[in-house]
């Protein structure tokens, strides 16, 4: 996430006690190919979940610096929204 990968085609992991700064991730069903942060200002960020391998579920992370976000837009492969979700909501 924010360091390089060893290669293009692997996934590329990093333990938590070894980050520096706070992130926010979670995990997406197999139906979301793209999660979107809104911010408070109206102002979007597009993250693509990476698929773990042998498994029906992605996973994401950003940054902490990303503050003011107003929610977490999830979208399937054709841009239909799939769920919203709330700061703190679960």
């Amino acid at each position: 996430m924010c360091t390089d990968p060893p290669a293009v085609d692997q996934v590329h992991t990093i333990a938590v006690r070894d980050l520096t700064t706070t992130v926010h991730a979670g995990v997406t069903g197999a139906d979301v190919w793209r999660v979107e942060l809104v911010m408070s200002s109206g102002e979007a960020h597009s993250y693509l979940p990476v698929r773990l391998p042998g498994r029906d579920f992605g996973a994401y992370a950003f940054h902490d610096t990303v503050g003011g976000s107003e929610r977490l837009v999830l979208y399937n492969m054709t841009g239909e929204e799939v769920r919203t979700v709330n700061p703190g909501g679960r």
